[in-house]
């Protein structure tokens, strides 16, 4: 079945999906993008690309950073910008 996305571009909108909604939950509870990088043990550049949809992440890193908000990943994806 094709919908008219290339699966590449399905993707990378999956990804800033998840991207946005990590950046609204951290801006939603008031923290420092430093703070939450340190305390999930990856560079705080890394998380700034994750956030902006840039970076290929593990869904290990997802989960953690899900722990870490104490969000669900469907909390998560709720909160992005962009739609499949």
């Amino acid at each position: 079945m094709n919908i008219g996305i290339a699966p590449d571009q399905g993707f990378e909108k999956f990804m800033q999906n998840v991207g946005s909604g990590l950046r609204h939950v951290r801006e939603a509870q008031k923290r420092d993008i430093h703070t939450v990088a340190e305390a999930v043990a990856i560079p705080h550049e890394q998380l700034d690309l994750i956030e902006q949809g840039k970076f290929n992440w593990e869904v290990q890193l997802i989960a953690r950073l899900c722990n870490y908000y104490e969000v669900t990943v469907k909390e998560v994806m709720s909160h992005g910008k962009t739609t499949l």
